[in-house]
């Protein structure tokens, strides 16, 4: 395979020193004929179309798991086409788990269909299970539901092993993919009516997930560069695993994968799912290097006229004018529009970039929307300008924000709000990177939406106590709420929804989708357009010191965001502590309050 050899070729092997043992199941089916497997039982007919490219990406990954990543041959189990029955497949994840330790590193991968199953009785609000389908699936052996997956992969995680999965067929987004032609099958028909409790989604509890489309979303395969058929996402996470820099995060590793795959297949929505942890780690790395927190973006394409569009646009902190350059600071563009909330347009201002390169963010331009008007007692020479997206004004009555002293300390405090100050800052490197928090807070508060239709979906919060709606603007502390949708009966396309909160500190929480999730199961409405949604536990939340106003947002987007995280970072101090294209944006402001002292 000489994909695989450029690996060994162009970057050196990134194994630690077999200190931990690597293991890996690896399942690739194209001959979907079952002609020589034994009948089970009669079954529905679903149409079983035979794809070309499953059990040559297997091939590749397994070569390429053996060849850069330090598996030992012996350590890495492949069932290809008629080998990889139900029973064969369930066994040797079955193996994984028992050979699993503490430290240990396993992998596994499927390339094949997908499909979904009814399950009227699901925690899913689409009642859907979606499954991947075995070689003897015409024969009548069941789907292999994302359930029965899901106990399995949880026994590994409880064995302290580091997990990652890597899934290439329809309906991928929420498991655990002619030229060009699908990877999946007709939906089954029986409902499994299956309530088992089968314990956490794995992504939550450490397992990195890489899924090739969304739960609802289709995964095709095609001709690659090498003139053979691959599945889209699984040919471009190979070329971005090939040049990835030393250490680069898995979540870059994907951003670069899903920029290359969307400049060719712009209707395959790919998926990566785990905690930060495990997104920051190196591909089926146990360490978590600690590089510098630089916010990146990948180009999605190169226009013919020089043209670059980037995947990175408003929510990622970028404007017109934001400067991007290279690591290697060869090559430098500068954003010249934004394409809606997620997606940008920039211009090369020297050197050469390709379609799945990554971008640091080198220089922030003010966000398209009025400065932040601050004023202080002392010049704020070397702090903040103009440049910034800040106004310097005469007097404290006509500033956002003023800043406070107190001894050698300062404190950023809004004007006209209860509560709403930074923390008490003496460096002032800090207390410049606090301001630009601060205004990147200030951009969220004016955003306004593009005109179109509105969502069909506001946003609401429910009382946990007695699942009443809010009617107030006040959240008592010590008490818990629940965000969630609230039906407007107006009509409009399915969206996608991320409801996050942004606290007077500069915090913002994802409430949802859980971040460690993705953009998975957040596309709505699923069929009328229902009165309330609920969006889970991750959107409950506890009111707790420090109190202040907060400021919730819900917003929605033609087109998944393909790094929700981005909704979820770190400001100046914490606050509140949540629990377990075309768009459009809401706000609502809540002002929390100390506990009601009981009357006597």
């Amino acid at each position: 395979m000489k994909f695989v050899l450029a690996f060994t070729c162009l970057i050196a092997m990134t194994a630690d020193a077999q200190t931990v043992r690597k293991r890996a199941v690896i399942i690739g089916i194209d001959d979907y004929t079952a002609s020589t497997i034994p009948k089970v039982r009669n079954v529905e007919h679903r149409g079983w179309p035979d794809l070309r490219g499953a059990a040559r990406d297997a091939q590749l990954l397994r070569e390429l798991l053996t060849s850069r990543y330090g598996f030992a041959t012996g350590d890495v189990v492949t069932l290809l086409n008629q080998r990889a029955t139900r029973v064969a497949i369930l066994r040797a994840i079955d193996d994984l788990v028992n050979a699993s330790r503490k430290g240990d590193v396993a992998f596994f991968y499927f390339a094949g269909h997908g499909s979904q199953i009814p399950n009227s009785l699901s925690d899913e609000l689409d009642r859907l299970d979606e499954s991947i389908v075995p070689a003897d699936s015409r024969r009548g052996a069941p789907d292999i539901r994302d359930k029965e997956l899901r106990t399995r992969f949880n026994a590994i995680l409880d064995r302290g092993t580091h997990l990652t999965l890597l899934l290439d067929h329809c309906n991928s987004g929420s498991s655990f993919r002619g030229s060009p032609r699908t990877r999946s099958i007709q939906p089954a028909t029986t409902d499994v009516r299956d309530r088992t409790d089968y314990g956490p989604r794995p992504e939550t509890r450490g397992a990195l997930v890489i899924a090739a489309a969304q739960d609802n979303g289709t995964a095709w395969e095609s001709l690659g560069d090498d003139d053979e058929l691959h599945g889209d996402f699984t040919w471009a996470f190979l070329h971005a695993l090939r040049d990835a820099t030393p250490h680069e995060s898995a979540q870059q590793t994907f951003l670069r994968a899903h920029a290359r795959m969307r400049a060719e297949h712009p209707d395959q929505q790919p998926v990566l799912a785990g905690t930060s942890a495990a997104r920051n780690r190196p591909f089926l790395d146990t360490r978590l290097h600690l590089r510098d927190r630089q916010s990146v973006v990948a180009i999605e394409r190169v226009d013919a006229n020089g043209t670059v569009v980037v995947q990175g646009g408003w929510a990622n902190g970028l404007a017109i004018g934001s400067i991007l350059k290279t690591r290697d600071n060869a090559s430098r563009l500068v954003v010249t529009r934004l394409l809606g909330i997620h997606r940008s347009v920039a211009r090369i201002e020297r050197g050469r970039v390709t379609a799945g390169a990554m971008l640091e963010v080198s220089s922030w331009a003010a966000p398209p929307s009025r400065p932040l008007r601050v004023w202080s007692q002392s010049p704020l020479t070397g702090i903040i300008d103009s440049s910034d997206g800040f106004q310097i004004v005469a007097t404290a009555a006509d500033a956002d924000y003023i800043l406070a002293s107190k001894g050698q300390e300062h404190a950023w405090i809004r004007t006209g709000a209860r509560n709403e100050r930074s923390a008490w800052i003496a460096n002032r490197a800090s207390l410049r990177e606090s301001a630009l928090t601060l205004r990147k807070i200030h951009g969220w508060r004016n955003l306004e939406s593009p005109p179109g239709p509105a969502a069909p979906y506001r946003l609401a919060l429910q009382r946990e106590a007695d699942r009443s709606l809010v009617t107030g603007n006040t959240l008592i502390g010590g008490e818990r709420y629940r965000v969630v949708l609230q039906g407007t009966n107006r009509r409009a396309p399915k969206r996608y929804y991320y409801a996050f909160v942004i606290d007077s500190h500069g915090k913002s929480f994802l409430a949802f989708p859980q971040s460690s999730n993705g953009s998975v199961e957040n596309r709505f409405p699923l069929g009328e357009i229902a009165s309330t949604i609920t969006l889970g536990d991750n959107s409950v939340f506890e009111v707790k010191p420090p109190y202040g106003a907060d400021l919730f947002f819900l917003l929605s987007t033609e087109e998944p965001l393909p790094n929700p995280s981005v909704l979820d970072w770190d400001g100046i101090r914490a606050g509140r502590t949540l629990t377990t294209s075309a768009w459009s944006i809401e706000r609502a402001a809540f002002e929390s309050v100390p506990p009601r002292k009981l009357r006597r």
